[in-house]
This record gives C-alpha cells, sequence and structure tokens, in this order.
C-alpha cells in the first residue's frame, strides 16, 4: 500500500451543494484498492456519510463524528466508539435544556432528537435509514453518544459556554455557525479528534505515518492536518486552519480539488 488519503467531507470532497461531483466519483472509484485507501474522515455521523460511502463504492474503514467512531459498513468489524458517559452526557444536556431550540445525534441507525419540530439545517444529512426518536433525551436515550449538536436559542451563547466549563474535562464543544438566528454547537468526548481515530487507523492497515495524506477545511481538521508533513487544505478553507497546514490545493471543492491533488501526487511518485 503506497498511501492512505483521509478525506473530510463538507467543505473538502463534496461541492457546495453537499454532492459529489461526478469527476470526483469517476476518479475515486477508479483508484487500486490495493495501492490507496481512501479513508471518509468526517465530523457527520455515521448515518449522514454512508450514502457517500456507497456511492463511492468504498469497502474501507470510515472515521464519523469528528474521530469518536470508527466504522467498516458492511463487515463484522466491531466499531471503535468513544461514548460520552450517559449520566454525564444527561447532566450537560439538563444543565443547558433552557437555552436549547433542539438538539440531535445518531447511534448506528438510531436519530436522537430534542424538539424535532425545530428547523434543524443538519437533519437533511442524516435522514436516510434513519430510525428517529423524537422527545426529552432524560427519556428517549439509552446510552451516552460520541457526538452530536446542540442548537441554542438566539442569544444564550454566553450562558451556554459558561455552562460547558464545568463539564470541559470531559466534553469538548465548538461552534459550527449561526443557521436561522441559532447557533449550531458541537459537543464530543474530550481527548478525541480525527487525529486520534487516524492513529487507529493506521494500526488497522499496518501503515505508517508517513503513507497518511489528510484532506481538510475546517476547525475539526486542525489535528490530522499537523500529524505529518503531509496535510493539505483546501483553498477554500478556513484561513486560520490553512495556517497548520503543510499543503493547499490548487482548486476548490467545486472544482475537484481534492482529486486533482490526488493526481499529481500520484503521478509525482
Amino acid at each position: 500500500m503506497k498511501y492512505i488519503f483521509a478525506v473530510d467531507l463538507d467543505g473538502t470532497l463534496l461541492n457546495d451543494e453537499a454532492k459529489l461531483n461526478k469527476k470526483t466519483i469517476d476518479f475515486i472509484r477508479s483508484l487500486d484498492k490495493d495501492e490507496y485507501k481512501f479513508v471518509l474522515t468526517t465530523g457527520r455521523p455515521y448515518l449522514g456519510m454512508i450514502q457517500f460511502y456507497k456511492e463511492l463504492e468504498l469497502d474501507t474503514f470510515v472515521i464519523c463524528n469528528s474521530g469518536t467512531s470508527v466504522l467498516k459498513p458492511n463487515s463484522d468489524f466491531k466499531p471503535i466508539n468513544h461514548n460520552i458517559e450517559k449520566s454525564l452526557f444527561l447532566a450537560f444536556y439538563n444543565k443547558s435544556l433552557d437555552l436549547l431550540e433542539s438538539a440531535i445525534f445518531t447511534d448506528n441507525d438510531d436519530c436522537y432528537i430534542y424538539n424535532k419540530l425545530y428547523n434543524n439545517e443538519f437533519f437533511k444529512h442524516i435522514q436516510e435509514g434513519a430510525n428517529v426518536i423524537d422527545g426529552d433525551y432524560n427519556k428517549t436515550i439509552k446510552d451516552g453518544p460520541s457526538g452530536g449538536l446542540f442548537i441554542l436559542k438566539n442569544g444564550c451563547h454566553e450562558k451556554f459556554m459558561e455552562n460547558a466549563k464545568e463539564f470541559s474535562d470531559k466534553i469538548g464543544v465548538r461552534c459550527w455557525g449561526n443557521f436561522y438566528g441559532c447557533d449550531y454547537y458541537e459537543f464530543y468526548q474530550m481527548g478525541f479528534n480525527k487525529s486520534t481515530s487516524l492513529y487507529d487507523l493506521l494500526n488497522l492497515y499496518d501503515a505508517k505515518l508517513e503513507q497518511l495524506v489528510c484532506f481538510g477545511d475546517s476547525i475539526n481538521d486542525i489535528e490530522m492536518l499537523t500529524m505529518n508533513h503531509n496535510g493539505v487544505c483546501m483553498i477554500n478553507g478556513n484561513e486560520d486552519v490553512k495556517k497548520y497546514a503543510s499543503h493547499i490545493t490548487k482548486y476548490d471543492n467545486n472544482h475537484d480539488g481534492v482529486v486533482e491533488y490526488i493526481k499529481e501526487l500520484i503521478k509525482a511518485n
């Protein structure tokens, strides 16, 4: 095996319409699967990325929830999940319940939503095949999640961040932006990110760190972009994130930037 390509989805492999370009699909399908492993490495949950895994005809592992889950679809591989302890998560959730418009996370085929009636920008990513369970998490969840989203009521940012400090040794949070007047905050098991799962992946493939090439565009990609000297940020990526990358693509996510970079890398080697 020559390379493992660890590739983010939104803003990286997907275009601005959250779709795969035909050129990208055709190229990735044509890659020699013995020489090159193409691994989707995304902040999305499993249900939000599986459609692209199928479309690309992959047979590799996948990294979901910003690195807190490693899975291999259509196999007997036991997923590696780094879940937040249930009681701890519920304490965090209840502490900020009056600040929430909605919340969402997935566990395999189950999608747990607090206040499904809210216009959740990210719900569209996980509808395929999901068993939607709507209601108060105190009554609906079985286990603590490996990660998910809290959608805050307008103007509740400061109070939420104050609450989050109480749990900061175990639960991490980061803002994904403002949609429909609400701030969207990702929550995750502290200490785990895309790079920690990529080290698991290197062991699974018995590969060396220098064989890994990572592509990303956003703040949850920083750790993996700094794992070695092969970190590649998209030209359309966050300007602060570019500072952490060793390379920048020539083309953006709407013009097959990942594929064009890989083509040049393969040609050069």
